[in-house]
């Protein structure tokens, strides 16, 4: 009797309780749709790039003892020859552990070699972490003929270790080019201007434009002799010729105008201050900024500012900071209706200007491109972000940019789950640009990356002898040290912007 007592006691408040566990079950998948995302993604990109030094070593003849996504304590896997195929505990990265391979100072390997038992770490989680090393305990019986000779790390010659080092951030090149080409191929969203007429909208005080006497209006005929009809057109025309003196020739109010101008790769990406005639959108909205405490959300269209019509972005930025802090009236287009709201823009000492802390979204359209051409634009594409992880890289470098605009584990996840949210589209762009991005990283020449045993391989090719193991041990550990502590840092940077309860909605 007392459990059933039990039982109508509690049914008595079911409708709070079915509700509150109603709530916290929409929460949990929330949650798994949002981290499912990631997961995928980090998932593919990690297999991908351990399959490229797995493939390399048993092209060039090394036996490879271990293939495991995760680091760490061995869960499960199965054992086919040679190789152990197996999931590990910690699941921020994989690795390939061949044959002969070890890192100085290191013990035997699992093969009973002069080898070590060091595996090599892929680690996509951070933007700034790419490869690195971790030790795990043996788990697996000797192979079949550890003594077999010509089969091992070392017995390979520097170039056959080269290959092996780059294969991992190859085919996460090939990748990044694969999934856009395909993108291009059956539909890829890009910005509504691009296939609109090259009218110049706005043109940049003191801007490279500006000085070579473009103006708002003037539409571009063609560059370098080059017949251009579109936005995407014009800017692929002068992709082509950064750093080198370019003829536009430029049609205003019927008249011919030729001008030459010069677009410096640090500068290229905004063209020369000259740009598309663009809503301006609101994307995303800063905590606590005048534009949050002003009540705009994202989605609002900013028409006008103090009466003014903004022909884009751009422009919109510029009449921002000219204001020196003033109290602006905005007139915002929200669904149907108009609103107009007085913001004050605030001082940012990170950019040098006076912003009210929104980012920026677009208008875009569905694009479909012939084969032959998707192949050209997913490579053009690939080229084009290369040359922008390059700028920042140089912008960080020389204190131009902040590490605060760089992106983490935390910054991942959010961006995976909400292109999740936004279609198939947007993920597969995702996992082509970060592909890409760990290519990259992985390629830098820091010891404990690919491009560091890369360095290290070359310079034994030309001393004709290894490095020494103190050097690369004392190197490795200092550098590991660096980037653990740069992703800690990073990760600290993405937990403070991230809104987390979008992952919930």
């Amino acid at each position: 009797m007392r459990g059933f007592t039990l039982i109508v006691t509690c049914s008595c408040d079911s409708n709070a309780d079915n509700t509150m566990i109603a709530e916290l079950f929409d929460k949990l998948v929330s949650l798994i749709l949002f981290f499912g995302p990631a997961a995928l993604v980090l998932g593919v990109l990690i297999f991908i790039h351990e399959l490229g030094h797995f493939l390399a070593a048993r092209w060039v003849g090394i036996r490879v003892e271990v293939f495991s996504i995760g680091f760490g304590k061995r869960l499960f896997g199965i054992k086919r020859g040679d190789t152990d195929y197996r999931l590990s505990a910690i699941p921020f990265g994989g690795y390939v552990r061949m044959a002969g391979e070890e890192l100085p100072g290191q013990g035997p390997s699992e093969s009973g070699e002069v080898a070590s038992d060091a595996e090599t770490v892929s680690d996509t989680a951070a933007t700034a972490l790419a490869d690195t090393t971790s030790v795990a305990e043996s788990t697996l019986p000797p192979p079949s003929d550890p003594t077999l000779p010509g089969h091992r790390l070392q017995d390979k010659s520097v170039p056959q270790r080269i290959l092996v080092a780059v294969a991992g951030a190859g085919m996460n090149l090939i990748l990044a080019v694969v999934l856009t080409i395909g993108l291009a191929f059956f539909g890829i969203h890009i910005e509504s201007y691009l296939v609109q007429p090259p009218i110049i909208a706005y043109v940049q005080p003191d801007s490279i434009a500006r000085l070579a006497d473009i103006q708002a209006g003037d539409r571009i005929r063609s560059v370098n002799q080059t017949p251009v009809d579109t936005w995407e057109d014009a800017q692929t025309q002068m992709a082509l010729h950064v750093d080198q003196p370019m003829t536009v020739d430029l049609l205003r109010d019927q008249t011919p105008v030729t001008v030459t101008l010069t677009l410096e790769k640090e500068t290229f990406f905004d063209f020369g201050g000259m740009s598309a005639p663009a809503r301006v959108i609101v994307g995303s909205i800063r905590d606590g900024s005048p534009a949050d405490r002003a009540g705009l959300n994202p989605g609002d269209h900013i028409v006008t500012i103090d009466g003014h019509p903004l022909a884009n972005m751009y422009e919109m930025i510029d009449v921002i900071s000219r204001a020196d802090g003033k109290s602006m009236l905005f007139e915002l287009q929200r669904e149907n209706s108009t609103k107009q709201v007085h913001l004050t823009p605030e001082f940012i000492e990170n950019t040098g200007r006076y912003m009210i802390g929104i980012g920026f979204d677009t208008d875009k359209v569905l694009r479909r491109y012939p084969l032959t051409e998707s192949v050209k634009r997913g490579i053009e594409l690939n080229v084009q972000m290369g040359r922008m992880m390059f700028t920042l890289f140089q912008r960080l470098l020389t204190g131009k940019e902040s590490v605060k605009n760089m992106g983490g584990p935390v910054m991942i996840v959010d961006m995976a789950g909400k292109a999740a949210k936004s279609g198939t589209r947007d993920l597969i762009w995702l996992t082509a640009l970060i592909s890409l991005n760990l290519a990259i990283l992985n390629l830098l020449p820091l010891p404990i990356l690919d491009g560091g045993m890369v360095v290290f391989l070359l310079i034994e090719w030309i001393i004709r002898r290894p490095v020494g193991e103190r050097i690369q041990l004392i190197l490795q550990n200092i550098f590991f040290f660096l980037i653990i502590s740069f992703a800690l840092y990073i990760t600290y940077i993405d937990i403070l912007r991230t809104d987390f309860h979008s992952w919930l909605r």
